[in-house]
Parts: C-alpha cells; structure tokens; sequence
C-alpha cells in the first residue's frame, strides 16, 4: 500500500509494511478504535477486508481476542462483536472488496460500510435513521465543507448526490466532505460487478446517470481522516489540544529527567528519550530511541526506530532503515524532499 505522505506541497510515497488499520491512534490500533465505535453504536458483527499486510490484522486481532483463536483463523470475538475476515489476494477497489464479502454480509438488512483510515463520533443511529426516511438504495454521510481542506468536494441540495469534483454539480451547491461512511440496502450488493470495483465509476456515477441518485445526510459531528502522514500527524495532534496535559504516553517508556516533552507528545509503548531530549509535535511508536540532545518536530518515527544523539530532525517520516547523524547524513538511497523522508514503516 502506497500512503501518500506531504507535509508540504509536494508528495512522497511511504511504503507500509503492516496494514494502516494496525497503526496507533493515541497509541490504540485505528481498527481497535473502529470496533469500539461500531460497539458503542450497538453493532454486533463486523467484517474486515483483507489486503495489504494481512498478517498485521490477523494477529492483532488474534492478541485482542484474549482466546486460543490462532492468527490465522477468519472470525474473532472481541468484547461483544465478531469480527470476519474477507481476504483479497488481489485489490479489488473500494467496492469490490464489499462484492467480495457479499455472502457474509446479505441477510440483516441496511449495512454500513466504512473506511478504517479515519476517527469520528458521527451519530450512526442518527444517520440510519435518516437513511430509512429518504428510502434510497445508498446514502452516503458527510460532513460540512471546509476550504483547504484537500477533499473532493461532494455536492448536494440537502437529500440527493448531484456530482462530485469541482465542476461536478452544474451549479451553485454547497458542497461536503464525503465522510468514507456509505449506508447500504442490500440490493447494492447485487449491482456491484464481480471483480474489481470502484464506488464512484462503477456504482454511484451510473446511479446518477439513471436518475437514482443516493441520498446524503449531512453530520454535525467530529470527523477526522487520517489517511496520510501530514493527517495522521494533525489529527492526533488536535485530538491532544483537548487534553491537559497534551502528552499521550505509553507503557514501559524511559525519559530522561533533562528531557523536555512539549505540546502535542505521543510515546509509544517502550520509548526510551536520552537526555536534553526535546520533542514536540511529534508522534513516536513503540520501540524508538531518541539520543541524548536531539531535537525532533513535527516527526512519526514508526516503531523501532532509533535516533542517534544531537540531531536536529523536522518535518519527516522515519522507520528503523533511517539513521540520520547529527551532520545530517543519511543511508544511500533514501531521500529528503520538502522535508519528507522516504521511508519503510
């Protein structure tokens, strides 16, 4: 899975080696914090698309899963909800993976479908609610526009789907943010090609163009998408603005007395800060070492990756492969560009 990394205007590929779902969100999994957000909303039974870095999800739902479930079994019990696997040997696009699971999904009526690279608190009874009243096929739920905000726009007047892109409503509409969450009738199931598929050209554009536009529902709620590293960063930097202090810190971790943990601090589990140490901004996964007198801002050093002392590292992407010295050197073959360091999670 290629993850589009920029926290300038120019862009880097950052190839992941486990699935984004098992990254940590204030050190959870995001795909733990999904499940907790479906349970909360009374949802029972989940299944989980397979693709890149399978094994990732598997065992870390078979350690969650608190039973003898070995790593490679199809369905785990977590806390109240039953998790299916549907594995994809190849991609089959954002909706041919839900074509792919159609057997495990048909018979229990409306079905949410959701991204997992995401945080929220959208009311998803509210949304199904609404969904039952405007009766379609599809809805999908979003949020409200924000300029700058790097989205395709999604437009609407208020109950139906007009088009989507800049020119993609021929007019004045207000446009959303497309929130990655769609309520499904089971009929969609039925339209979706065998294969692979995508949601915009091979399902909603030709529902457009029949004249049965899916509905949409407008939230009020919190949304964050978390699919790149420069929103990845941001959005658990904003969720830490809310706490006091706005440190996240995990187990096992290991700070020098001398070292300054400023705003917006996430330490994973094992993290190990040398003395004169100053972070900010910055997330660090389980397993990183940070010398003594190294300085990082604005950083996601991916677990086990460790930071020589009396460097000076900003703005970048950073996995165990990647030793910078204070001199500011680096390995053959990796790359600086506006900042971002190409980089192996």
């Amino acid at each position: 899975m290629l993850l589009a990394a920029g926290f300038g205007k120019r862009m880097v590929p950052v190839t992941l080696t486990r699935a984004k779902p098992t990254l940590p969100y204030l050190n959870r999994p995001l795909l733990l914090c999904q499940i907790d957000y479906l349970r909360a909303a009374g949802i029972g039974e989940v299944v989980v698309n397979l693709h890149h870095q399978p094994r990732s999800i598997r065992n870390l739902l078979a350690m969650e899963s608190r039973t003898d479930t070995a790593p490679s079994a199809d369905t785990f019990h977590l806390d109240g909800v039953t998790i299916h696997l549907s594995p994809e040997a190849e991609r089959l696009g954002t909706s041919g993976g839900l074509h792919g699971a159609a057997a495990q999904l048909r018979g229990d009526g409306t079905l949410l479908c959701l991204n997992a690279d995401m945080i929220c608190s959208i009311d998803l009874e509210a949304m199904a609610t609404a969904h039952g009243r405007l009766g379609r096929a599809a809805t999908l739920v979003l949020v409200p526009w924000r300029e700058g905000c790097g989205h395709t726009p999604v437009h609407h007047d208020g109950s139906s789907l007009l088009g989507f892109g800049e020119t993609g409503a021929g007019g004045h509409h207000q446009p959303g943010i497309f929130t990655g969450i769609h309520l499904l009738e089971e009929e969609i199931l039925d339209r979706l090609p065998a294969g692979r598929s995508e949601f915009l050209p091979d399902l909603y554009l030709p529902m457009l163009a029949r004249g049965e536009p899916p509905a949409v529902v407008m939230s009020p709620d919190p949304w964050v998408e978390l699919g790149t590293p420069s929103r990845y960063l941001a959005g658990q930097m904003n969720a830490l603005q809310k706490s006091s202090p706005s440190i996240c810190r995990g187990q096992g971790c290991r700070v020098s007395a001398s070292a300054v943990l400023g705003p917006g601090t996430v330490l994973g589990d094992r993290v190990e800060i040398g003395a004169g140490a100053k972070i900010a901004t910055s997330i660090l996964m389980e397993g990183v070492r940070l010398g003594d007198n190294s300085h990082v801002r604005e950083v996601i050093a991916g677990p086990g990756t460790s930071i020589p002392g009396g460097c000076d590292v900003r703005r970048a992407v950073l996995a165990p492969a990647i030793q910078p010295s204070p001199a500011g050197g680096l390995p053959a073959g990796v790359r600086v560009w506006k900042g971002i360091l190409r980089a192996d999670f």
